[in-house]
């Protein structure tokens, strides 16, 4: 057998013992990769007006849905979930002008059901505002 023909038979005996089932590549679909991505954490957002004042005004603002204005009764809730990293949060809640009792609002925003931001006031017309932003 010539020089040649051994080199050739010799290559390629090396070429098929490499070979094998068990040598994977990265981009085998056998191979795992990093799991999925996590899901994003939900924060869940709560407002509330509460106090003595029958009925108030109150303006509330959020990254998620933006400015609403409301007249209602005194409790009031509202919440709402959001998965961003960060968003604006606003409350805010006065009297009505027809007020004739001295009395008290309390405006809270609550995150993930503790309080976030506190806002007290007293008064023929209080007004009480809260905001700021929450940040994952």
């Amino acid at each position: 057998m010539s020089v040649l023909r051994r080199a050739c038979l010799l290559a390629a005996v090396l070429l098929v013992t490499g070979c094998s089932d068990e040598n994977t590549r990265p981009d085998d679909p056998g191979v795992p990769g990093p799991g999925p991505s996590p899901l994003p954490e939900v924060v869940r957002v709560e407002y509330r007006v509460t106090g003595s004042i029958k009925n108030a005004h109150v303006v509330y603002i959020n990254g998620v849905q933006g400015t609403t204005e409301i007249t209602t009764e005194v409790p009031w809730f509202a919440s709402f979930e959001t998965t961003r990293p960060q968003t604006f949060v606003y409350l805010s809640a006065e009297a009505l002008p027809d007020n004739i009792v001295d009395g008290t609002l309390v405006a809270q925003i609550f995150v993930n059901g503790e309080v976030f931001r506190e806002s007290r006031s007293r008064g023929f017309t209080p007004t009480v505002t809260a905001s700021g932003e929450v940040i994952r």
